[in-house]
C-alpha cells in the first residue's frame, strides 16, 4: 500500500509537474508568437526605412545635379555679365569717340562757315573795287 501511495504522489507530482510543463509551454508559445509577430512588424518597418533612405538617397542624388547645373548656370551668367560689362564700356568709349567727333565736326563747320563769310566779304570789296575801277 506504501508503495501505492508513494507511486500515487508520485503520479501526482508528475501530472503536477507536466500540468506545469503544460502551461510554461503554452506560455512559451504565446510569447513566441507575439515575438514572431513584433519581428513581422519591425521587419516591415525596417521595409519602409530601407524605402525611404532610398528615396532620400536619390533625391539627394537629384539636388546635387541641380546645384551643378545651377553652379554651372551662375558661372555662365557672370562670364555673360562680365562680357556685357565689357561691351557696354566699349559701347560707352565709342559714343565718347562719337561726340568729340561731333563736336570737332561742329567746330569745323563754324570754322568753314567763318572762312565762307570772310570770302564773301573779301568778294565783295573785290567787286566793289572792280566796279570804280570800271568807272
Amino acid at each position: 500500500k506504501s508503495k501505492m501511495s508513494d507511486a500515487s504522489k508520485e503520479k501526482e507530482e508528475l501530472t503536477r509537474h507536466l500540468a506545469y510543463l503544460s502551461k510554461s509551454r503554452a506560455e512559451l508559445e504565446r510569447a513566441l508568437e507575439s515575438e514572431m509577430s513584433q519581428v513581422e512588424k519591425d521587419r516591415d518597418s525596417l521595409k519602409t526605412v530601407v524605402a525611404d533612405r532610398k528615396k532620400i538617397q536619390k533625391q539627394k542624388a537629384e539636388n546635387k545635379e541641380l546645384e551643378t547645373k545651377i553652379e554651372r548656370m551662375t558661372e555662365q551668367a557672370s562670364k555673360e555679365k562680365l562680357a556685357l560689362q565689357a561691351e557696354v564700356a566699349e559701347l560707352q568709349k565709342f559714343e565718347e569717340h562719337i561726340s568729340k567727333l561731333k563736336e570737332h565736326n561742329k567746330e569745323t563747320q563754324q570754322s568753314l562757315e567763318d572762312e565762307r563769310g570772310k570770302l564773301k566779304e573779301l568778294a565783295d570789296v573785290m567787286l566793289a573795287k572792280k566796279s570804280a575801277l570800271e568807272e
